[in-house]
């Protein structure tokens, strides 16, 4: 029996480390366990775990200097989930209209549900396009003259960012533009980018020593709840957007709740809070901030 017949079904998983293999290979870098590993943000025992489990299925071989190579199986199991992941983006939006820096998270929730038929029916609706809408080769060999990932620079360094991440991209010291998710190509020495979660994050307002308007002293503490909605004014407008956040939250929570009375404060708790988030939002605009949601959890007495 051949090891075609005999080769397990890759995972999502192995998927998502094949389709990282194509990219190094597609943009002319060398395929090493390091450059995956820092293309995915991984750790390199993870990276290791996983390189050998493709091994093992027979999707790539490994050299003795642990450069890696396809295997013929795997080659055309990578190529295709790639076709497959730029088809559906060219699908969602000449066809559905979706902006084509929204369809990335798109066709990564899609590609791993796709059939042949539905395929078929894709290549049918998007015509003659030979490109993703990024510019990237749908097939392998298709590529249109001018299209960047070709054409870098040997030594370029590659990332890999996750449907949740941007990157800041700056071209001798200038901002250039925010990129991402998936594949994020850099010119050697001119070019460094940032990286930028958007993804909720939570802040624990440490206890903050209030006196209400009736002059009781107090403590209290609360959880602010934001996520970066524009990486570029994250990244430019403020020098570290997490503890300025943090800070611009203790004093705003002691400034809303110095106006109010103690029985207010322990009545009304679910109106300050809304108090402190919309003053917060408003003033971490400028920051590229959205704060969402601020919960005040305990009120306590001072013994004074």
């Amino acid at each position: 029996m051949s090891s075609e017949e005999t080769q397990a079904p890759a995972t999502v998983a192995e998927e998502e480390y094949l389709q990282s293999l194509f990219w190094l290979q597609e943009a002319g870098l060398p395929m090493t366990g390091a450059n995956v590993s820092r293309a995915m943000q991984l750790s390199a025992p993870t990276v290791h775990e996983m390189i050998g489990r493709l091994e093992r299925d027979g999707y790539i071989t490994r050299a003795s200097n642990r450069a890696i190579a396809f295997t013929e199986s795997g080659a055309a199991h990578a190529e295709g989930i790639v076709r497959r992941h730029r088809l559906i983006e060219r699908f969602l939006t000449d066809v559905l209209g979706v902006p084509w820096d929204e369809v990335h998270e798109e066709a990564e929730r899609l590609e791993h549900a796709m059939s042949p038929v539905l395929e078929e029916r894709m290549l049918a609706a998007i015509g003659d396009a030979k490109t993703c809408p990024h510019g990237h080769p749908i097939v392998a060999g298709a590529r249109l003259a001018g299209v960047p990932l070709a054409d870098v620079e040997l030594g370029a360094s590659v990332r890999i960012l996750r449907e949740y991440e941007r990157a800041v991209v700056f071209t001798l010291g200038r901002f250039e533009r925010v990129k991402g998710p998936g594949l994020v190509l850099l010119a050697p020495f001119i070019q460094e980018m940032v990286r930028v979660d958007l993804r909720i994050q939570v802040i624990e307002i440490p206890s903050q020593d209030v006196i209400s308007r009736d002059n009781v002293s107090m403590k209290v503490d609360a959880v602010l709840y934001f996520n970066v909605v524009n990486p570029e004014r994250a990244i430019i407008k403020v020098q570290n957007y997490l503890p300025a956040t943090n800070m611009l939250a203790q004093t705003t929570l002691r400034a809303v709740l110095g106006q109010h009375e103690l029985d207010e404060m322990l009545s009304e708790r679910k109106k300050l809070s809304a108090d402190v988030q919309s003053i917060l939002d408003a003033q971490t605009e400028t920051w590229g901030i959205k704060v969402s949601n601020v919960e005040i959890r305990t009120v306590e007495l001072t013994e004074n």
